[in-house]
């Protein structure tokens, strides 16, 4: 089992972001990427939700992923 988290946290890591499906809340899906601070070190998640439909794994990903790594980007040049 802490193989299995290792291995899910490395390919987040490489990735730059995480989608999560029910594993909250059931019916509830959502996105995340990591705020930097000016030293590059995570300090923060930024992360939107949405209700589950059949392909809502795959469409966060296309639909909110850009929007999000616009807003980590404005961040990291205001985040100390």
């Amino acid at each position: 089992m802490p193989e299995e988290i290792f291995a899910r946290l490395r390919q987040i890591r490489h990735d730059g972001y995480a989608v999560i499906d029910q594993e909250i809340e059931l019916g509830l899906c959502s996105l995340a990427v990591p705020l930097y601070d000016g030293h590059g070190r995570v300090v923060a998640a930024l992360n939107t939700g949405v209700a589950k439909t059949a392909d809502m794994p795959a469409r966060l990903v296309v639909d909110y992923l850009p929007a999000l790594l616009g807003v980590q980007d404005g961040l990291r040049r205001i985040i100390h």
